[in-house]
């Protein structure tokens, strides 16, 4: 009998759930909630009419459902990629249309919050390529905010 009997319920696995047969486990957060309870939320709602169960014991009366991590990792890759390009232009979207100079500033912390968060949950990345990047976004904000209220001062 498998194991997943155990818990008389339909067993969803990738092979990130075993680090014996794939290595080091050094997944961001992003990756192992991508992994995790996503995946389990997709088979759920999409992925059970398309994904059944396949077992050579015929006493398992609920198989085991197999992902691939490449394919769940590509989809979190897409989504990272998406969400680092999409949080600087909401933020010069978002700064262009305030118009003092006070809720610039605040919108700009903001959005450098919201950019450290993002590094520090969905990367692998060290503290100090998290302080960079951050400290750059917070620069070409802080110019955006500056070029533009200079120009709205002088009338241009």
């Amino acid at each position: 009998m498998l194991e997943a009997l155990a818990w008389d319920k339909k067993m969803i696995m990738t092979c990130s759930q075993f680090p014996g047969l794939t290595g080091k486990n050094d997944k961001d957060a992003l990756s192992r909630l991508f992994l995790g309870p996503l995946v389990e939320a997709f088979h759920n709602v999409i992925g059970r009419f398309y994904k059944k169960g396949s077992t050579k014991d015929t006493h398992v009366p609920e198989p085991m459902i197999h992902y691939s991590d490449s394919n769940i990792l590509r989809v979190a890759d897409i989504f990272t990629t998406i969400i680092s390009a999409g949080l600087p232009v909401a933020s010069i979207i978002a700064l262009n249309s305030i118009h003092r100079t006070i809720i610039r500033l605040v919108v700009v912390a903001v959005f450098t919050i919201t950019l450290s968060l993002f590094l520090s949950l969905f990367t692998s990345s060290r503290r100090i390529e998290n302080f960079a990047a951050r400290a750059g976004s917070a620069a070409v904000q802080v110019v955006f905010v500056g070029a533009t209220t200079s120009a709205r001062n002088t009338g241009g």
